[in-house]
């Protein structure tokens, strides 16, 4: 195995070689020019971008694979509208559209409830008072026993004694 001391260093003799093996882990890219994809004898890879170091712990060398060509160094840094997609998502075909917003919007149903003040009223499964209403008469039932079906107080206990 040939190592090379300057790697893709801008003045390096090995500036143009398809791979370099540099020894240790400990790598620089400043005066590198292109990112650079490093894999340790580990196995760790990184992309290491010019301009910074790197260290891979415990390597004895690391392969280093240029990254010159610009659909690697580049598709991140695409401006808006310069590919062949629409800038907003109105332009988008239907196909493309986010499946999540296409699911059915839930309507509530409207059930008659009796309120604790013996009132009842008609009231959308999906309000607040709704919900409110179901959690007290759920923390009812726990406490005392009180029979309820569907939805509404049945003056029975669930073992079918009178409730008093």
């Amino acid at each position: 195995m040939k190592f090379s001391k300057k790697g893709y260093l801008r003045n390096s003799p090995d500036v143009n070689k398809p791979q370099n093996i540099i020894k240790g882990g400990n790598i620089t890219m400043r005066g590198v020019d292109f990112k650079v994809h490093g894999i340790d004898n580990n196995g760790y890879a990184k992309v290491m971008t010019p301009g910074y170091d790197y260290n891979f712990p415990n390597a004895k060398y690391v392969t280093e694979t240029p990254i010159k060509n610009k659909e690697m160094n580049g598709p991140f840094k695409m401006k808006p509208g310069r590919g062949n997609m629409p800038k907003t998502g109105k332009g988008l075909p239907k196909d493309m559209t986010n499946p999540i917003m296409l699911k059915e919007k839930h309507t509530g149903k409207i059930v008659e409830v009796t309120t604790p003040s013996g009132k009842k009223v008609k009231l959308d499964t999906r309000s607040s008072e709704y919900k409110s209403l179901m959690a007290k008469k759920k923390k009812k039932n726990v406490r005392s026993g009180v029979g309820v079906k569907d939805g509404l107080y049945t003056g029975m206990s669930e073992t079918g004694d009178t409730q008093m």
